[in-house]
């Protein structure tokens, strides 16, 4: 029999509670409506699909959007189907999702697969530092005076070492002069990393050298076992 319509109506039983969406195929069409109590005047079309398709999947309003039923309650179900020639049929399929029925137990279970992807990026925390509140001064150099003292009261030919950062220079002595003892600072392998040259220190005074490190020292006794005392303030 072709160009007719046709209604079936029922009820719905979910056996679990739970989402649920409905599917219908159909030869020609159908639309599928569902109440949402046993009462067929509560009844809205959650689906329908307009031509001929065996599949539940080929159109999307084909599938209603998550329902939430309640177990062993009844729900007023209806399917209007339409045939024009041919073959003629009408389906409806319910998926629940929440169920803890697989396809090890029930064949006619189909498991969800799901694709997480994680992405990334390293964005570099900047900070700023601003500082206020103080007035403007001009700079001033670090000075550090070298005492030497002659402990045997008279000439001593007992020498000395200056130096910054565990280096020291030449052995010197208390006749070594003032343009002497400033070389042979400067060539001290970390004055020139702190920007000191011979163009901008010579000549150095012995008692008032210009540093940015704390200098240091070492002593040695005169062949008659004559001292020198020494301190850097």
């Amino acid at each position: 029999m072709d160009n007719y319509v046709s209604r079936a109506r029922g009820y719905f039983i979910p056996p679990y509670s739970g989402n649920y969406s409905f599917m219908v195929k159909a030869d020609d069409g159908a639309s599928l409506y569902l109440s949402n109590s046993e009462n067929p005047n509560d009844k809205t079309k959650i689906a329908f699909v307009k031509s001929n398709t065996k599949s539940y999947s080929k159109y999307p309003e084909q599938k209603s959007q998550r329902i939430d039923l309640t177990a062993n309650n009844k729900y007023y179900l209806e399917i209007l189907h339409r045939e024009n020639s041919g073959e003629a049929f009408a389906k409806v399929a319910a998926h629940l999702y929440n169920t803890k029925l697989t396809n090890e137990s029930i064949p006619a279970a189909k498991q969800e697969n799901q694709k997480i992807s994680v992405s990334s990026s390293i964005v570099r925390e900047k900070q700023t530092i601003t500082l206020s509140g103080f007035s403007t001064r001009t700079s001033v150099d670090e000075v550090q005076v070298v005492d030497l003292t002659e402990n045997s009261g008279g000439f001593s030919d007992a020498t000395f070492r200056l130096g910054l950062d565990k280096v020291y220079t030449t052995l010197l002595t208390t006749s070594t002069s003032e343009t002497d003892i400033g070389n042979a600072l400067l060539q001290l392998p970390c004055l020139p990393f702190l920007g000191i040259s011979n163009s901008d220190r010579l000549p150095l005074k012995p008692t008032e050298l210009v540093m940015y490190l704390i200098l240091q020292y070492k002593t040695y006794p005169g062949s008659n076992g004559e001292t020198l005392g020494i301190s850097v303030t």
